[in-house]
């Protein structure tokens, strides 16, 4: 072998050398990018894992406060359930004291219900006094059968200024809204018996609620089944 072939030998060899060197170092960058990327994995499964036991702790915690505040409006209710307000009382006094709005109460009941000694607890406006608007009146009755009364007489107030409702809590009013507008095709269907019991609508006899997640009404047995499945 001559001095050039050798020469060319040498020079295969060190490029030979410098590929594997870069090989090597190639080789050494990519198992330190996997372990890298292994790492990451980990950590992103790791933040995953942690984000689906925070969302399960959200609806634990959602679930637990429709609960409480299904309880709360059911306890406001309960303490309201002795209650009336009355609408298109005339309201002319600035500071009408309790004693007055309970006067009012049952004028309205003697004169134009034509029930004598309704026995009431106490009665106020609800609200500030404002020039040229007529504040209800919630009446506090001292029993249930009072109460059922005014209500079973409740039509005597037509074609007057007046009217009485029950006094529900704003989630309750909401729910009947709701259900009062869905039944509205129904209630001017001939055969078609439609009513409103506390929160839910009867239809026909068959029972509906209304599903503020779903927003919609649900047979009360599909709601309840839902409810216990919470």
């Amino acid at each position: 072998m001559n001095s050039t072939e050798k020469e060319q030998m040498a020079n295969i060899e060190k490029i030979l050398l410098d590929v594997q060197s870069s090989q090597k170092t190639m080789l050494t960058k990519l198992a330190e990018i996997v372990a890298k990327q292994a790492d990451l994995e980990q950590k992103i499964d790791s933040v995953i894992a942690k984000s689906n036991v925070i969302e399960e702790r959200i609806k634990i915690v959602e679930i637990s406060e429709r609960k409480i505040e299904a309880k709360l409006d059911d306890l406001e209710n309960r303490s309201r359930r002795l209650n009336l307000v009355f609408f298109g009382v005339p309201d002319n006094e600035r500071k009408e004291t309790w004693e007055k709005s309970e006067s009012l109460v049952e004028e309205i009941c003697s004169n134009v219900l034509k029930l004598s000694n309704i026995p009431i607890e106490r009665a106020h406006r609800l609200g500030a006094f404002t020039e040229g608007r007529i504040r209800p009146i919630v009446a506090t009755f001292s029993g249930w059968k009072a109460r059922e009364s005014v209500m079973r007489n409740a039509y005597k107030f037509k074609n007057t200024s007046f009217s009485v409702s029950e006094g529900f809590s704003h989630a309750v009013r909401e729910k009947r809204r709701l259900l009062w507008n869905y039944a509205r095709e129904k209630r001017d269907s001939k055969g078609c018996r439609v009513r409103l019991n506390y929160d839910k609508l009867v239809i026909n006899g068959k029972t509906f609620v209304w599903d503020s997640e779903m927003n919609q009404p649900v047979p009360l047995h599909a709601h309840a089944r839902s409810q216990e499945a919470d």
